[in-house]
């Protein structure tokens, strides 16, 4: 297995030869145009209930993160938009505003980035409902 090393504008291999296809670069791409890695410390720790199943999925359909929660039967989707990608949530000057949508089979309630307790205090009403 390889070992690999940010050198600064990219990961690279250790101790054997890594080839990055094209669309390894156009994903960087992404990740630099979108700033990811300032997101890293932007995005809040949630705090999960210790009874729930949490599974983390690509970020797909432009997305910044992407995870489901389950309980028993019950089950939520979760998605962190953070330029309005896939709704329109934006300030009076036209700018996106981070938002995180939960869908849980029937609504699909919205919540800012400083409204995370909110949030999972939805999740914890659908999953325990």
């Amino acid at each position: 297995m390889a070992e690999y090393v940010y050198n600064g504008t990219q990961y690279v291999g250790v101790g054997e030869r890594v080839l990055f296809s094209p669309d390894y670069r156009s994903r960087s791409n992404v990740e630099h145009v979108e700033k990811w890695r300032e997101w890293c410390y932007k995005i809040p720790a949630l705090r999960f209930d210790s009874d729930w199943d949490v599974k983390i999925i690509p970020p797909f359909g432009g997305a910044m993160a992407r995870f489901t929660v389950k309980k028993a039967d019950k089950h939520v989707s979760v998605y962190f938009d953070v330029f309005s990608e896939l709704g329109i949530m934006h300030d009076e000057a036209g700018d996106p505003i981070p938002y995180y949508e939960v869908y849980d089979g029937e609504n699909n309630p919205r919540f800012y980035l400083n409204e995370t307790d909110e949030m999972m205090n939805y999740i914890r009403e659908v999953l325990n409902g």
